[in-house]
């Protein structure tokens, strides 16, 4: 988790002292609410279709009380997935008391593209995942290869990518024109679904397999995020 730093000016609204700065590069302000994510979270801009236009509107406003001081319960849930430093820093982790909500917030060169939200409230009808924004965005993490690894929520994306390149789906189904797209960048694809998702991951795979050189499907007993690093290497 980020470590506030300071209090200082802020330029959005003019407050002498209401800006909290963090160790990661992220501030908030207590006044205006303004929140500027850390330099170091790797955000890829969006890849589109030759036939789209250039230029996509994402009308994507965060809950007004988000901020980066997270409730005790929401930080036990994240340590269960043994995080590294920096491996927070690219989720940049906020959160809404008035929702119930732990935020993963991606950005872009304007502002905010999307985000996906981990629901803690009481209502047990209420959907544990919730994602705002358009799904379309490809956030691709970690180095450059020729192979993607696909798995359904950011955290498992961004551990994974420490191993090889990741992108979360925001779910369990890889539409057709998404992954058309991503055929034109990578030459392998796996798909690392949740357990509960195995045969759908099986089938798309299956029905994926023309666009790429090769298309794997990794079944395992948890979700990628429940593994350390040493073991997402072995099950690559």
């Amino acid at each position: 988790m980020a470590l506030w730093t300071r209090n200082t000016y802020c330029p959005n609204c003019g407050s002498k002292d209401n800006l909290g700065v963090y160790d990661d590069g992220s501030s908030w302000c207590w006044g205006c609410r303004k929140y500027t994510p850390p330099e170091s979270q790797e955000v890829i801009k969006k890849i589109l279709d030759k036939n789209k236009s250039s230029v996509i509107t994402f009308n994507v406003i965060l809950p007004e009380d988000a901020q980066p001081f997270l409730p005790e319960h929401a930080k036990r849930w994240l340590d269960k997935y043994h995080l590294t430093k920096e491996e927070l820093h690219v989720l940049s982790p906020l959160y809404s008391f008035d929702r119930d909500l732990l935020i993963f917030p991606v950005y872009g060169p304007s502002g905010i593209l999307m985000y996906q939200g981990r629901y803690f409230g009481e209502r047990k009808t209420h959907p544990k995942y919730l994602t705002y924004g358009s799904k379309d965005v490809l956030h691709i993490l970690g180095k450059d290869s020729d192979k993607l690894v696909l798995t359904e929520d950011l955290i498992s994306a961004v551990k994974v990518s420490t191993v090889q390149q990741a992108m979360p789906i925001w779910g369990s189904n890889i539409p057709l024109g998404i992954a058309t797209r991503l055929s034109k960048r990578f030459k392998h694809l796996v798909i690392w679904l949740d357990m509960d998702k195995a045969k759908e991951s099986l089938k798309q795979a299956s029905t994926l397999s023309p666009l790429f050189e090769s298309v794997k499907s990794v079944i395992t007993e948890l979700d990628p995020k429940e593994y350390n690093h040493e073991q997402i290497k072995q099950f690559l």
